[in-house]
């Protein structure tokens, strides 16, 4: 059918652009190859032929201007690429977060609630002709919700006719690579602002949260001590130790490398108080 027709020759279009574009990430099938060769401007002329209009004698501003139009496939083929281009890039930017953080999804803008339910009561033996006493099974919740961010950029018909690939690959690379950035700002400024949890402390501080030692400790086997050490006996809602085991050393980058001592397995020491008992831990 003419619908199957268009559909078969725009994936091929965009195969031959993003070929174009990165030749060792995007492969081309034979039907790709037909186009291989072409500029933007070729593109755009062929898109609007493909409607049943004529091309010849027009002027390449007027090519590029009807092929903008709704009724040519230009607009779907460059829209494609873009969001090939824009997928691929966001894949390969780093995030180091997704390493320790979960992922989760949420179906509108409305306020979230996670509820966390605490431990089960402690129990008590029952004696002889006795009774079970009732416990209690408390609950406690933080909130979050989604927002939408977003930036603008014009593409004029300028680059179609100078047949600026970039345009359509690379600006949306940035894009992509910028939303990346955007997510592990808003993963990690929610350890460096410290700000209060539902119960209305810091995530971070002594005396009711338990895990924070003192601003500007310096990485240590003493520190590492006395960090495992809190996370160990952080407790439930009821007081009960949850005997948890640290797995990760999240740092700056003015500190990767005294981290990565105390993580990465080093050189084995002479004597036994030069041994790093946190390697295969952290």
């Amino acid at each position: 059918t003419m619908s199957d027709e268009n559909e078969t020759r725009q994936q091929h279009m965009t195969e031959a652009l993003l070929h174009r574009a990165d030749p060792d990430r995007n492969k081309m099938t034979d039907g790709g190859r037909r186009f291989a060769g072409l500029r933007l401007l070729d593109f755009a002329r062929k898109a609007i032929e493909a409607r049943g209009e004529k091309t010849d004698g027009m002027f390449p501003m007027s090519i590029a201007e009807r092929a903008f139009m709704a009724t040519s496939d230009l607009p779907i083929i460059l829209s494609n690429v873009a969001n090939k281009s824009l997928r691929s890039a966001y894949e390969a930017a780093p995030r180091t977060f997704t390493t320790w953080a979960r992922r989760s999804t949420a179906p509108d803008f409305k306020p979230v609630s996670r509820i966390f339910m605490s431990d089960a009561p402690k129990l008590e033996k029952v004696t002889e002709n006795g009774e079970f006493k009732r416990g209690i099974v408390t609950e406690g919740q933080e909130t979050y919700q989604l927002a939408t961010v977003g930036k603008i950029i014009g593409l004029t018909r300028q680059a179609i006719i100078n047949d600026d690939m970039s345009a359509f690959t690379r600006v949306p690379g940035m894009f992509a690579t910028a939303a990346a950035n955007y997510e592990s700002d808003i993963v990690y400024g929610m350890l460096t602002t410290n700000a209060a949890l539902a119960d209305g402390f810091a995530l971070f501080q002594a005396a009711n949260h338990k895990n924070l030692t003192s601003t500007g400790t310096a990485i240590s086997i003493d520190s590492l001590g006395v960090g495992r050490k809190q996370i160990r006996l952080q407790q439930t809602p009821q007081g009960v130790p949850m005997n948890l085991s640290p797995r990760y050393l999240i740092v700056p980058a003015a500190l990767e490398t005294i981290a990565w001592q105390f993580t990465q397995p080093p050189i084995f020491p002479v004597q036994s108080n030069t041994a790093n008992p946190f390697l295969g831990e952290l």
